[in-house]
């Protein structure tokens, strides 16, 4: 083959490369992946409320989380700590001092659309009680559906990790957790976030038109150029 046949045969096989996605950052369709959103106010625990303050800030005055009925009466006290943090300036504090017992917390989330959804969190107790951590969440009718999954605690901060569904959209919705511990028992709990889960399938979007122009070799004569398109022509 003569070299300015080869060449030339390089070029457009290059140029065909391109066009098919092999070597294009984009590919004939572009995979884009949904993105993450936080739906918990105050996931970090108190970050906001801290700010550069080496004191804990008052969690019933900033209060994002709630307490189901009583449930808090086995504690004595409840509040943002510099000591509980996993990431940022804090967490929460729960300190089981009055009697063994279930702590139920929860957020309401003001519309959730239809779809299944992933919570997660770190949490630890400081005193090697052998807590549990379990997810709920409210249902239709009002009452509270408990995960069959419970966490047992550890004495340093675990990730924990939980998923539920809602079959249609629904507003003014209840997330939350049952964290259960023994009399004496101080709980951390910090970054907590609820978000959607993605399709299974991404959703998939054209990529920008590849156009690309590739001289004639080795021509003597002033250089003309073949361009080529990315999609058919009438497509």
């Amino acid at each position: 083959m003569k070299k300015k046949d080869w060449k030339r045969s390089l070029a457009f096989v290059c140029a065909t490369a391109l066009i098919a996605g092999s070597l294009s950052p984009y590919g004939p369709l572009t995979r884009v992946k949904a993105e993450e959103t936080n739906l918990f106010t105050d996931g970090d625990m108190g970050d906001d409320e801290m700010g550069d303050s080496t004191d804990a800030a008052d969690f019933w005055a900033n209060q994002k989380w709630y307490f189901e009925g009583d449930t808090w009466n086995c504690t004595s006290q409840v509040k943002y700590s510099i000591w509980a943090k996993q990431a940022g300036g804090c967490g929460l504090e729960i300190d089981f001092d009055k009697a063994d017992g279930t702590v139920c917390m929860y957020q309401e989330i003001g519309s959730l659309e239809a779809g299944s959804y992933t919570v997660t969190g770190y949490i630890k107790d400081g005193s090697g009680s052998d807590g549990t951590i379990a997810l709920y969440h409210a249902t239709k009718d009002g009452s509270w559906n408990v995960s069959e999954k419970s966490t047992p605690l550890t004495k340093e901060y675990a990730m924990f990790t939980d998923e539920f569904t809602v079959a249609e959209a629904v507003s003014n919705y209840k997330v939350g957790f049952q964290i259960t511990s023994k009399n004496g028992a101080w709980i951390y709990i910090d970054t907590l976030t609820l978000t959607k889960k993605a399709s299974d399938s991404a959703e998939e979007t054209p990529a920008p038109e590849a156009r690309f122009c590739i001289p004639r070799l080795l021509r003597k004569e002033p250089i003309r150029q073949i361009c080529l398109t990315g999609h058919r022509p009438g497509v």
